[in-house]
């Protein structure tokens, strides 16, 4: 049995303020969480195509080397860790990118009012969002119940 989608459970009666501040705080979170993302993909970036770093991109292909020998050398566990990383890692991605896009705004029934989605849109697009926007596939991906958004 698929989960409920969260719009159809019933929460108690938290009075408007009580709302309004859990709104306020969720909002408040999802933004800290995008600022971190933000940083986190800035940062790796910035690293990995620092020019002082090419000693270390050459050992790193030096360490995919001495992955292959080892492959060889151990070819169940080898295997074992393909499977582990072909199929658990993308799950828990999917699982990842699913709650980010639901904590932007983007949802089943479409961009939520007053999230940080329908705020980019608003700014951003208007009322005109393009087809092959990454916009358009976040809101494609989101109506689809989330998941890694499609770039083909």
């Amino acid at each position: 049995m698929p989960p409920r989608p969260i719009e159809d459970i019933d929460f108690p009666d938290l009075g408007e303020k009580t709302l309004e501040l859990l709104r306020a705080l969720w909002t408040f979170v999802c933004d800290i969480c995008l600022v971190v993302w933000y940083y986190i993909t800035a940062a790796f970036w910035a690293v990995w195509t620092y020019p002082p770093l090419e000693a270390f991109r050459i050992e790193f292909g030096a360490a995919l080397i001495g992955l292959k020998d080892y492959a060889v050398a151990h070819p169940i566990t080898s295997v074992a860790i393909i499977i582990l990383a072909f199929v658990v890692v993308p799950g828990v991605l999917d699982a990842f990118n699913t709650c980010l896009l639901y904590c932007v705004g983007y949802r089943r029934r479409g961009v939520l009012r007053g999230s940080y989605a329908a705020n980019y849109q608003s700014t951003s697009y208007g009322g005109n969002v393009r087809r092959s926007s990454t916009f358009a596939r976040f809101q494609s991906q989101g109506a689809k119940g989330g998941g890694s958004p499609s770039w083909h």
